[in-house]
């Protein structure tokens, strides 16, 4: 009797067992994937730590962000005396950090950071409430191992708090879709706003933003929805011209600097922004994330599934548009497409096997195209995995492999006369905010735009470094018309090697003091 009852006893408890994890799984799942995702991300911060608070710069262009917000923080407004071609609410955060927490580039770097999480977990509830959990996954790690991501995560940039912003702005749109309440439209439209006071081209989302406004207006009402369309359209841009303008007036931005710098012709058919060209070659470094991008494309064509795919699809064509007729591009604008062939991707290997799982009853009257569909997917996965881990390793390695700021002479040599100095001028600008020393505010921002589009000269600037006198002067390279002023009034006290040396002169007033 005994041993007919154990087995019957096992038999009914197993099955018990499987529909519990698996009823747990399914309540629980949304919990665990933040867990796994929150999980990942730390195990990134591990693996850059020390850089992250020492490198001396992670991003190109860093100094001039730094610069911006330490000058500001200062007491020296942008545009009157430190001048600006971006908006100001970026530099304005920033600003306030320092105030909190003092000019540091740990500061910087955890703000750009928090943007960088910002955007992944963006990616990750954006897709899966359209397509699901595995395609969620797909997509943020494609966005995470794309070329240049993870640099421009950790690197205090404009240009990834932009983009990660607009890509918010269209989580209340979703919500509109579900409650009909206008706020939400609002609410998307103010989030557009506040990405484009960040930087401008955080515009390369808005229009597939609107279409997105139109394409969810049409869901919603089947009557009259040309009507409806266009009066939430409006609704919807007149929201979000009126926030920007309101942030504008709030900083007295100043657009014409902007204007200038990025449109004017001069800029433009300068021989510098011409050597900066869009090439569609730049896609090859990303080339498993094409592959799917094109899987997602066929599945689109296939199904024309316009109310889900609309927004990676026309952000995608702008971006091309935009970077093929403007120039200068550079490299870390790969960001406006890594999001929508992230998207994509995880859409197309999502669709292969949801289209697998579909004819799991029909295998033996379709088994090549369900089993096909099983092994491209598969070979999906495994180049985004081994591709996107080695393409990760590598730029963590070179990330780490960075100048560190407590081994560098120059910042050293900077601080050593630090109590005596009270304007630097340089170049590079980092060397000095990371000296904790002032650089001369109206020559604290010099892109080369700034001369492409000759607001600024050259000269100009040695006439006002003359009539500052800087304590402190740090070149790379020796301009000719300078040679004479700087033998007569400064001390060369450091050159680094190298075909192009930083070369740092000291005043001989405080050398001799």
């Amino acid at each position: 009797m005994q041993s007919d009852a154990a087995p019957e006893d096992t038999r009914l408890v197993r099955p018990g067992i499987r529909v519990y994890l698996s009823s747990a799984l399914a309540r629980h799942w949304y919990v665990i994937s933040i867990a796994l995702s929150i999980a990942g991300l730390i195990g990134l911060a591990s693996a850059v730590a020390v850089p992250f608070a020492s490198a001396i710069e992670i991003g190109g262009d860093e100094h001039f962000e730094v610069t911006k917000a330490m000058l500001w923080e200062r007491g020296y407004p942008l545009y009157e005396r430190v001048w600006n071609d971006q908006p100001p609410l970026h530099t304005a955060m920033l600003m306030i950090l320092f105030q909190c927490f003092g000019a540091d580039i740990i500061v910087a770097r955890f703000l750009a950071a928090g943007f960088g999480i910002l955007l992944l977990l963006g990616c990750f509830i954006l897709v899966k409430e359209r397509h699901g959990i595995l395609a969620a996954y797909a997509a943020t790690f494609c966005l995470l191992t794309a070329p240049g991501v993870l640099r421009l995560s950790i690197a205090a940039m404009l240009e990834l708090p932009g983009i990660a912003t607009a890509l918010w702005a269209l989580w209340p749109l979703q919500q509109w879709r579900k409650t009909g309440r206008n706020y939400w439209l609002a609410m998307s439209a103010v989030l557009a706003a506040i990405a484009l006071q960040i930087k401008l081209t955080a515009a390369v989302l808005i229009p597939a933003l609107g279409v997105e406004v139109l394409i969810l207006t049409l869901g919603m009402c089947k009557g009259k929805w040309h009507k409806y369309a266009i009066g939430n359209l409006m609704f919807w841009a007149t929201t979000m011209a009126i926030a920007f303008l309101s942030i504008g007036i709030a900083f007295g931005v100043d657009y014409i600097q902007a204007l200038e710098s990025h449109f004017s012709i001069d800029s433009l058919e300068a021989s510098g922004a011409q050597q900066h060209v869009f090439s569609h070659r730049v896609l090859l470094g990303h080339k498993e994330a094409i592959w799917g991008a094109g899987v997602g494309l066929l599945g689109f064509a296939f199904r024309r599934d316009w109310h889900r795919l609309a927004f990676p699809i026309v952000l995608l064509f702008t971006a091309g548009i935009v970077h093929t007729l403007h120039q200068p591009y550079w490299g870390y604008y790969y960001l406006h497409f890594a999001l929508p062939i992230a998207w994509l991707l995880g859409y197309g290997i999502a669709e292969l096997y949801q289209f697998a799982w579909s004819k799991r009853n029909s295998l033996f009257s379709f088994p090549f195209f369900a089993l096909g569909t099983v092994i491209v997917g598969s070979i999906l996965i495994t180049l985004l995995i081994a591709d996107g881990v080695s393409r990760l390793t590598k730029e963590v390695q070179r990330i780490r492999a960075l100048p560190r700021i407590e081994n560098d002479p120059i910042v050293a040599k900077m601080k050593e006369h630090g109590e005596s100095t009270k304007w630097v001028f340089a170049q590079a600008t980092i060397y000095p905010f990371h000296a904790r020393l002032s650089v001369i505010p109206e020559l604290g921002v010099l892109p080369a735009k700034r001369f492409w589009s000759h607001q600024f000269s050259n000269r100009r600037v040695w006439e006002i470094v003359r009539k500052y006198e800087p304590e402190q002067i740090l070149l790379r390279g020796l301009p000719s018309q300078m040679k004479d002023y700087l033998e007569k009034n400064y001390i060369l006290v450091h050159q680094t090697e190298g075909d192009k040396p930083i070369r740092l002169y000291v005043s001989k007033r405080i050398c001799n003091q």
